[in-house]
């Protein structure tokens, strides 16, 4: 097992966190995570559950389909015309 720095440095991880810290950043990402709309959101859920019975291909296969799915959703091509045209979504259920 590496260290975290190689770890963070080869993109494994987004970020280090002190343990005193541990709970601030971890409500900072909640709060993050709690603006993806619906689907995002389940999706993430998904595969953070699965991830553990599931071994590295398998996981990368169901996450890409995934990501398709949701690339199919009125709220998903709301959300890129709205980034297209810079502006907020009108539907933040992407």
């Amino acid at each position: 097992m590496g260290s975290r720095s190689n770890a963070f440095q080869s993109g494994a991880i987004d970020a280090i966190v002190e343990d005193e810290n541990l709970l601030e950043a971890a409500y900072a990402i909640a709060e993050r995570w709690s603006q993806w709309g619906t689907h995002t959101k389940e999706a993430t859920k998904h595969l953070l559950d699965v991830q553990s019975i599931h071994d590295f291909e398998t996981h990368l296969k169901h996450e890409r389909t995934l990501i398709e799915a949701a690339g199919t959703t009125t709220a998903f091509k709301e959300g890129v015309t709205a980034s297209r045209r810079f502006r907020k979504a009108q539907n933040r259920n992407f």
